[in-house]
Parts: C-alpha cells; structure tokens; sequence
C-alpha cells in the first residue's frame, strides 16, 4: 500500500513546518509520499530548502485553487493498491496516525473501496465533520463518473459534507478514534485566525445556499450525479 499525503497551502509558513515535521515523525518507515501544493513561489522555494533531505516529499505549484477540482484530480491519479490521505496546512499529526492508518484501512477495506474518516481530537464531536480529513482508497473513486468523487458545484465548504452522506449511505465509511490529529482551526482558536481563513470563508454563503438547494431536490453526488446549473458546453 502507498499511501499518498497531499496538503495545499497558502500563507501559512510556519503552520505548515509544524505539519510537516508532524507527518516526518509519523511516518516511520512506511510507505508515504507526501505532496505540497502551493499557490505562492516564494513558499515554495522556502519549504523546500528546509525538507530538501526528503526525497518522499514533492511539490507542486497550482493555480485557481477550487476544492472539488483539486482534490478529484488527486484521485483521478490514484493506482491499484494506493490511498489518498486529504490534510490542511493546519493540522498536526499524532505519532501513530500513519501507523494506524496502514493497520486498519486495509482492514476496513481490503479491496480499497472506502473513505475512513481522520477524527479530529481537539474539536467536539458534535461539530467535527467525520469526512473533513480522511482516507480515499483508488478503488472508492471507480464509483463516480471520470473519478470525480466530490459535487463540482462547491467552491470550499460542503463537497466534503455530501461525501460523508454518499459514503453512510453506502456502508463505504469508517471511522476510528485511533487515526487521529489535532487540528488549530481558527474557528475554536481565535488567535490563530489569518488571511486564508478569512478568503476561504467568503465562499461559505454561497456554497451554504448551494448546499440547502440540492437537499431540498434531494441531491446527494453518488447516489445521483445531477447539478444545479447545466455545464456550458
């Protein structure tokens, strides 16, 4: 099994050095290519002098950050036998997450159609999204249409949340207090709030209004795979 860590950033140097001292010192010696995904040159160069010894860790400049597009084209890239773990720059691995990780996936789901949730052990229950962080195994994207496994409707918020309905309803999710991090979300941790965050929530109302539309019509990406807005074509 490989397991593929990939992580965009934007604006937050030194949130993203603790990540990924965090995810250096979980992984061991399993199998883990960790990608970087930059919106900034400058950081890029940055991040890479400082990990240039590790040769599992890639970087990757993109443009037009969209999270729907982002993450399906990761999964689009995945092959037999590889998961992708989906992270922010603002989280920090526990020392065992990778290990539990490469002990209970396969256990869940040994021919690598599922999604395993990353619980998130810093934040109440009640309002910690099972699906914010997870584990998508290369199998689990066949189910959708070119591999698109997230509703391209969104713009950041609630792709994630229409995927823990799809994966619940399919018996395709798991979740397990073991694999777990700690995640400094601005919105428990105040001071930690910064430009990026601000940027991302402008899309909330609209994705929000998104969101309550295609529940009322009872649109769940999976179960169906119909869109509010026709594709120009």
């Amino acid at each position: 099994m490989l397991l593929k860590i990939v992580i965009p950033t934007l604006n937050r140097l030194e949130k993203l050095k603790n990540c990924i001292n965090s995810i250096i010192k979980a992984k061991r010696n399993f199998n883990v290519e960790l990608i970087i995904c930059f919106s900034n040159l400058y950081e890029i160069k940055t991040i890479k002098s400082l990990f240039k010894q590790f040769n599992w860790i890639k970087y990757k400049l993109i443009k037009n950050y969209k999270v729907p597009e982002f993450w399906n084209s990761f999964c689009k890239e995945l092959k037999k036998d590889e998961c992708l773990m989906y992270l922010n720059d603002d989280i920090v691995l526990k020392d065992d997450t990778i290990k539990y990780t490469f002990e209970l996936y396969p256990k869940f789901f040994p021919n690598f159609d599922g999604v395993v949730g990353i619980r998130q052990e810093n934040i109440p229950e009640n309002q910690a999204l099972p699906t914010a962080f997870g584990i998508i195994g290369y199998k689990f994207t066949e189910n959708f249409p070119n591999k698109e496994i997230l509703c391209p409707e969104y713009f950041r918020f609630y792709a994630d949340r229409e995927l823990y309905l799809y994966t619940t309803k399919t018996n395709k999710f798991k979740f397990s207090s073991v694999i777990s991090l700690i995640h400094y979300h601005p919105a428990f941790y105040k001071h930690l709030a910064d430009d990026t965050h601000k940027k991302v929530r402008l899309y909330w109302n609209k994705d929000h209004q998104t969101y309550l539309k295609r529940q009322e019509l009872g649109y769940i990406w999976g179960i169906n795979f119909f869109k509010l807005k026709k594709e120009n074509k």
